[in-house]
């Protein structure tokens, strides 16, 4: 077993830094490194000589084994090592984003994507968990390294496509895959210098509800990027439909009488974690996708550079970084429910707004996106009992991430159907594609208050009644 450094990381002190170093690196390269894929997708295309609609799986590749290891991971940390998974999840995640910059073609970087996407979510389920293991009493010290974590994650996201599109500008799109491995080695190294923790009791994986889930998702995404080019009334498009709702089915059934299930569903029961999902869900069309899209607009329509492309995001990243801290004075101001579902019909508003000025739509977007972030995942926690948390900020996360791999899909699936040809797009293709999203996100903002103000009154009526 590899033990931790000893010659200068002895003291406790020491030992919460380095554990800070290796999360805030891992924090700022997993969303620095899914932002820059927007940016990137032209370049691609052009480079390797594919069509936009195939380049997509770049983004869904990775989307994917990130949405669907993310659980298995967590479990897998607990039963050999939170350490020591960091460590192979690094590894795996350098592995493919090194091997990504060298890929000679699509379907060998594609290939690198999904080995990238794994480790992703091997390092995402561990860290936190690190974090939790190196400050284990609620204070101070603890909130400050779980603040470092989200502020890493708002950098990364921030500056991903301003320095990916420099780079793809000036030195091509490898360069913006190879850009990310500094960073996982500098928290590969910090890592070395932790000691190892894990679970007392290991609980056991759901190897076979993981693994239907992934196939599930990977079936209804192949069903959406075939529809707009073969008919959503071809064969295989109606054959991977039939087989996605099938394994739905099925991995319902799984986990419903799993004695490890991967997500316990009578958390979906609560108005309030469904509700905290539906906007998230709703948030990842209107926010999440225009990640991808925009830079592709940007390309397709005005002609910018990567890095034009890259710096025209600035106004709906950069929010994600200040709006947050707002969030607890505007929830005691006008409440919980009003600034989620504001939130969520900002990012709506946002997308109508984008054809017409680009700097206030994203800015919309941004502000809308900062101000449910973090308030989302406390939603999804609160009313879950303390000994189902770990199940319920888990089982909230995999949502989060599958929620983003089917709005990326969906968008492109809708971008190629509105064109004929994605690679074609015009600014009219585009517009109805915002629209579209737009409405996506307004109808799941109004389904979202609809079950947050019903968990509170389920609430109010509880305490009524004792």
């Amino acid at each position: 077993m590899m033990k931790p450094i000893n010659l200068i990381w002895s003291s406790a002190a020491n030992v919460e830094r380095a554990t800070l170093a290796a999360v805030v690196a891992t924090a700022i390269t997993l969303p620095f490194g899914q932002a820059v894929t927007g940016v990137q997708l032209g370049a691609i295309a052009a480079g390797l000589g594919n069509s936009l609609s195939e380049v997509e799986w770049v983004a869904n590749g990775y989307n994917l084994t990130f949405s669907a290891f993310l659980l298995i991971a967590g479990a897998l940390g607990d039963r050999y090592g939170r350490r020591r998974v960091f460590i192979a999840g690094t590894l795996t995640f350098l592995a493919g984003s090194l091997a990504s910059a060298f890929a000679p073609n699509l379907t060998a970087l594609v290939l690198c994507r999904l080995l990238a996407g794994t480790g992703a979510a091997v390092q995402l389920a561990s860290a936190p968990a690190l974090l939790a293991a190196v400050f284990p009493e609620p204070g101070p010290s603890r909130a400050r390294a779980f603040g470092l974590l989200g502020t890493g994650f708002g950098i990364g996201l921030a500056i991903g496509p301003l320095v990916g599109g420099w780079l793809v500008a000036s030195l091509g799109w490898r360069a913006a895959f190879a850009i990310v491995v500094p960073f996982a080695l500098a928290g590969l190294i910090a890592a070395l210098a932790i000691p190892d923790s894990r679970a007392e009791t290991a609980k056991p994986f759901d190897v076979v509800g993981s693994v239907v889930f992934a196939l599930t998702l990977l079936g209804f995404m192949l069903a959406l990027a075939l529809g707009p080019e073969r008919g959503w009334t071809d064969g295989m498009t109606l054959g991977l439909v039939a087989a996605s709702i099938f394994g739905l089915v099925v991995w319902t059934y799984i986990e419903r009488f799993s004695s490890a299930p991967m997500i316990d569903l009578t958390m979906f029961s609560d108005h309030a974690f469904l509700g905290a999902s539906v906007a998230w869900w709703a948030a990842a069309f209107g926010f999440v996708s225009l990640l991808i899209y925009v830079p592709v607009y940007l390309d397709h329509v005005r002609h910018a550079s990567a890095f034009a492309a890259g710096l025209a995001l600035l106004p709906m990243t950069l929010p994600l970084l200040a709006v947050p801290s707002l969030a607890p004075w505007l929830v005691a101001r006008f409440g919980l429910v009003r600034v989620v579902g504001c939130g969520v019909l900002l990012i709506a508003v946002g997308d109508v707004v984008l054809p017409l000025s680009l700097l206030a739509g994203l800015g919309l977007v941004g502000i809308g996106a900062g101000a449910i972030n973090g308030l989302l995942d406390n939603i999804a926690m609160s009313t879950i009992p303390s000994d189902r948390a770990g199940m319920a900020a888990g089982g909230f996360q995999t949502m989060r991430v599958a929620g983003d791999a089917m709005a990326i899909a969906v968008a492109g699936s809708l971008l190629a159907a509105l064109s004929g040809n994605a690679s074609t797009a015009d600014a009219n293709a585009f517009q109805n594609l915002f629209a579209i999203l737009a409405a996506i996100t307004a109808v799941g903002a109004v389904i979202a208050i609809w079950l947050l103000r019903s968990s509170t009154s389920d609430a109010n009526q509880e305490r009524t009644r004792t």
